[in-house]
C-alpha cells in the first residue's frame, strides 16, 4: 500500500507553509529600518503598516481560521445527526454513547474557543477604535464593550 504521508511529503508542506510566512511577513524587510539596535518604522510606510497590515494579518492569523473552525464543527455537527438518524432508522440503535460524548466535548471546545475569540475581538475593536478615531462611546454601549473586554481578557487568560 502506497504511503500519502512520507517524510517528502512532510518536507515539502513545511516548505511550502515557511515560503507563504516569509512572503506574508517581507513587508518588514521594506517598512523597517534598525537605529540603534531598535526596529523603526519609515514614516512613508506609516499607513500600510497602522492601517493596513493590521486587517491582512487579522484575516490570516483569526479571521480565516476561525471560519474553517466554524465551518467544520457545522458539518461535524450535521454528519453526527445524520449518523444518529441513519442508526435509528436502518439498525434500530438508540445511541453510541463514547461517540456521543467524544463528539460533545471536541464540539464544545471548539465553541468556547470560537466565543474567547469573538470576545477577543470586540476587545480589539472597541479599543482599537476609540483609540484611532476617537471615538466617543454613548454610555450604554460604552458599557457592554468594557465588559466584553473584562469577559475576553478573563477568558482568554483562564
Amino acid at each position: 500500500m502506497k504511503q500519502i504521508f512520507t517524510r517528502a511529503f512532510a518536507a515539502r508542506q513545511i516548505a511550502v507553509i515557511a515560503v507563504i510566512l516569509a512572503v506574508i511577513n517581507s513587508h518588514f524587510y521594506w517598512t523597517r529600518i534598525l537605529v540603534n539596535g531598535h526596529c523603526r518604522k519609515y514614516s512613508r510606510y506609516d499607513y500600510f503598516a497602522r492601517d493596513i497590515f493590521p486587517w491582512i494579518d487579522w484575516c490570516l492569523a483569526s479571521l480565516i481560521p476561525f471560519l474553517i473552525i466554524l465551518v467544520t464543527n457545522f458539518s461535524i455537527v450535521g454528519k453526527v445527526i445524520d449518523a444518529s438518524h441513519i442508526r435509528k432508522v436502518k439498525f434500530n440503535v438508540r445511541k453510541n454513547k463514547k461517540l456521543t460524548s467524544m463528539t460533545a466535548i471536541l464540539l464544545s471546545i471548539s465553541f468556547i474557543f470560537l466565543l474567547t475569540m469573538v470576545l477577543f475581538w470586540c476587545s480589539l475593536l472597541y479599543h482599537g477604535l476609540e483609540r484611532t478615531y476617537h471615538i466617543n462611546w454613548p454610555g450604554p454601549a460604552s458599557t457592554f464593550c468594557s465588559t466584553l473586554t473584562t469577559l475576553s481578557t478573563f477568558c482568554c487568560t483562564v
